[in-house]
């Protein structure tokens, strides 16, 4: 089971370079593609979670890290926003730098996850699928199965982040 997690989390890095390298070669020819990479990838994030937690097991090296996956996600997304021209660029690279930067410098788990869920996720995927109506539907659809298969998992995070930023 350590081995399935460790593979879905890591999907997520193999995801990342592929809208990267997406962006800097078809642009917005895929934009269908990168969609489903990021449906694929933050579907992999709930599993490897929920298939984790129900072994009761302590995690690997890099489930220690799965936050740094799931950031890079989130950083392959922006970068293929702006290298695909559905952002302009000089938003696009100050943000992948303000999300390496709460990688890197100690943002909390809890605010780096309201800060995906917000900002990093919510935000680039309306804007790149405004255009088109049929991802933009399967994507909602998505997210609100998401949301209702993972409800007990998602009131303990906001549980989390309000009783943080009650302490700060």
């Amino acid at each position: 089971m350590k081995k399935l997690c460790d593979s879905l989390t890591l999907f997520r890095l193999f995801a990342c370079l592929a809208l990267i390298a997406d962006g800097l070669t078809l642009g917005p020819l895929v934009a269908r593609l990168a969609i489903i990479l990021l449906i694929l990838g933050y579907t992999s994030d709930i599993l490897d979670g929920r298939i984790a937690r129900a072994t009761h097991k302590p995690p690997t090296k890099i489930g220690n890290h799965e936050i740094l996956f799931d950031m890079l996600l989130a950083i392959g997304n922006v970068l293929y926003l702006g290298l695909a021209g559905f952002v302009f660029e000089w938003v696009a690279y100050p943000w992948a730098i303000w999300l390496l930067f709460l990688i890197f410098f100690g943002a909390s788990v809890i605010f780096s996850i309201f800060w995906g869920i917000t900002v990093t996720i919510t935000l680039p995927l309306l804007i790149f699928l405004s255009e088109d109506w049929l991802m933009l539907t399967i994507t909602l659809l998505w997210g609100a199965c998401a949301l209702l298969l993972n409800q007990k998992r998602a009131k303990e995070v906001l549980k989390k982040f309000l009783e943080k930023l009650k302490k700060s």
